[in-house]
């Protein structure tokens, strides 16, 4: 049923990394690859000062951006690339850097957060356009809101340790980068969603446990105890009005309704931490819901439009779903496993309920690989991807290797349409290389 193969590699000297963004930067049709070499979160320091060596004094000011072509040729570079043999520190890195056409001129803007500042250049040349400071350094996300013809506003979030309190603050800013609104003390979490939830053409924003006009006004919230990991938004059950679905930093599983009103609260999960939301399975009604517990605290769970579970998958790691071109096909689940994650006793269990579900050499233990998979609505395992080649060896440094993706040593993985026929490609990149497969 599937067969991915690779259709090319490309060699990008010490220039690449685990994150990279597909845009058509200068308007001629193709694709041209971002890379962005950075500590990511860990720059910031709030972590440098903790005290918990998230992050060595020579990289926090690494930050590098290429931008090339799908041959491999520069059109720019900013910075210079990591050159040392042992791994750079980061984390979180991968929503720090942007592309859209901001200001409506018909030209993409890339903007860019880097210790403590917010930058726009020109897409297209690297140009530097403008560049503001912000309140803290500790920012980690951008996001764009749409506002229907007058373009967009500029979300920025903290997603992590923050002198404002974890996951704080929240800043808006127009085109130019002038500051329209801020808050430094609500909200919380890693998540940042966008969704015209009234109707009025402009996006609402969707962080911590509450809903915000586009104006800045908290339209409802939530007091929760924990931050919120995950947030999805999904008319589940077909009624016409969406669902807001919420992981949250602990055992809760939540899903409200567009006013905010609670609909389901669970709490026998170990620790939901991301969901993917589809039609996986026949029969169901409306949308289904494949959750992730944190990959050191358990496996998965399909749940119903209702938040019910389905059926267990016991393999840890987290998921993405590939969405079924063809209308009325059920829609695929995505697995990057996390092998080794877990502790003693619940890797045990887990691997004794593969067996007793018939499941055979599912990566759960320290010894499988990483490679990700792909799963239908049923559980079964339909494709493994290839070994690529053997990941940068960490443990040379005394770095544990089940953390090699916050050491620009392991293998990203972006799903795009990157020759624009239509159909995508799955890239797999690291520091040095990217393979480009294709069904």
């Amino acid at each position: 049923m599937f067969d991915y193969r690779i259709v090319k590699v490309l060699e990008v000297g010490q220039n690449g990394g685990e994150w990279l963004k597909f845009a058509d930067v200068d308007g001629d049709g193709q694709k041209e690859i971002v890379w962005r070499q950075s500590g990511g979160m860990f720059d910031s320091d709030a972590y440098k000062t903790s005290g918990h060596g998230y992050i060595t004094d020579e990289n926090q000011y690494l930050l590098q951006l290429t931008c090339m072509k799908q041959d491999g040729r520069i059109l720019w570079q900013r910075g210079k690339p990591w050159t040392q043999e042992r791994p750079y520190n980061t984390h979180g890195g991968n929503q720090m850097t942007a592309i859209r056409d901001i200001n409506g001129d018909g030209r993409l803007e890339l903007v860019y957060i880097f210790r403590g500042e917010l930058h726009m250049l020109d897409a297209a040349t690297g140009a530097h356009l403008r560049s503001i400071p912000l309140i803290t350094d500790a920012i980690s996300i951008i996001g764009f809101q749409g506002l229907g013809a007058a373009g967009c506003n500029i979300i920025l979030k903290s997603i992590g340790t923050s002198p404002y309190g974890y996951g704080r603050p929240l800043l808006a800013y127009d085109a130019d980068l002038n500051l329209l609104w801020q808050d430094t003390t609500g909200g919380n979490g890693h998540a940042l969603v966008f969704r015209d939830v009234d109707g009025d053409g402009k996006d609402e924003i969707l962080e911590g446990y509450r809903l915000i006009d586009d104006d800045g006004r908290v339209l409802w919230s939530h007091e929760w105890p924990s931050h919120a990991d995950h947030i999805a938004v999904q008319d589940l059950d077909g009624d016409g009005v969406e669902e807001v679905v919420y992981c949250t930093d602990n055992e809760d599983f939540i899903i409200v309704n567009g006013r905010g009103e609670m609909l389901l609260h669970r709490t026998d999960f170990p620790h939901p931490q991301t969901t993917s939301i589809g039609r996986f399975v026949a029969g169901e009604p409306g949308y289904q819901i494949f959750m992730n517990n944190r990959a050191t605290h358990g496996g998965a769970v399909m749940m119903d439009c209702h938040g019910r579970t389905l059926w267990d998958f016991p393999c840890n790691g987290y998921s993405e779903t590939l969405p079924n071109p063809e209308p009325g096909g059920l829609d695929l689940i995505l697995h990057k496993p996390g092998p080794g994650r877990l502790p003693a006793a619940i890797e045990t269990a887990l691997v004794q309920r593969a067996a007793e579900l018939g499941y055979e050499g599912l990566p759960i233990q320290g010894n499988a690989g990483f490679e990700p998979f792909i799963l239908d609505g049923e559980g079964r395992v339909l494709y493994t991807f290839p070994f690529l080649e053997a990941s940068l060896d960490v443990t040379r440094w005394g770095i544990d290797p089940r953390l090699k993706m916050d050491h620009g040593a392991g293998f990203g993985l972006t799903i795009d349409d990157v020759d624009g026929d239509g159909v995508d490609e799955f890239v797999f990149a690291n520091r040095w290389k990217a393979w480009f497969l294709k069904r």
